[in-house]
Order: C-alpha cells, then structure tokens, then sequence
C-alpha cells in the first residue's frame, strides 16, 4: 500500500503553521512562520518549504484552521476548514483520550477549552 499523507494548515494573525503528517499520524515535515501581514505569501513560502525538503507527496487530504482558514482553504484546495475550538478538541483527544483541557494562546486571542467524555462542553 502507498503511504498517504495528509495536510495540515493553521494560519493566524500572526503565524502560519504547516504540517504534513502520515496515515499512522507520525509528523512528517512542518514549518512555522511569521505572517508578517501576508499570509498568502506566509502560506505559500510554507509549502515551498515542505516541497523543496520532503519533494512532491501524494496528499490523501488537506484541512484549514485558524483565522485565515476560509481564504487558505479556497486557496489550496483544501477538503474542509474547521475552527480552531474544533481543531484543537479533535486533536487533543486522538492523542489524549482522556483529556479535559485545553490552552490556546493566540496572536489575536486566547482560548480554554474544557472537555468531558470526549466532548467540548464550554470554551
């Protein structure tokens, strides 16, 4: 079987996050970058990034995430763009089941998500 990857993307006011993972969810490649206004630009040197380090991958699936996810995901062609709440709770429970809170300390805002039994109760 071909290995599948998939793509993932957090841009904010601030940063652009980028991070290519595996079908067994092992961290392939990621870069973290300053938007500095253009997050476009920010998204863009990203990808280049990953591309000029890992070559081309096949990417079984691509999700957005943070403030700028709409734009980013119209632009890549990405198959969904979830808010950060959801992003965050998805994530913290696939790697810790059993988790109750999360912290997010954004560029333009901060969060407290709390979770019971694998779900988002308040934030």
């Amino acid at each position: 079987m071909t290995e599948q990857y998939y793509l993932g993307i957090d841009i904010g006011s601030i940063t652009g996050k980028v991070a290519i993972i595996n079908q067994d969810h092992q961290l392939i490649d990621r870069v973290y970058l300053r938007t500095e206004g253009q997050p476009i630009v920010c998204i863009k040197k990203a990808l280049k990034e990953i591309l000029d380090r890992q070559g081309a991958l096949p990417i079984a699936g691509a999700a957005t995430t943070g403030s700028g996810r709409k734009l980013i995901q119209t632009i890549v062609g990405a198959d969904i763009a979830r808010d950060e709440i959801t992003a965050h709770a998805v994530a913290a429970i696939d790697y810790c089941p059993e988790v109750q809170t999360v912290i997010d300390i954004g560029g333009q805002d901060s969060k407290l998500i709390l979770i019971r039994n694998q779900l988002v109760v308040d934030f």
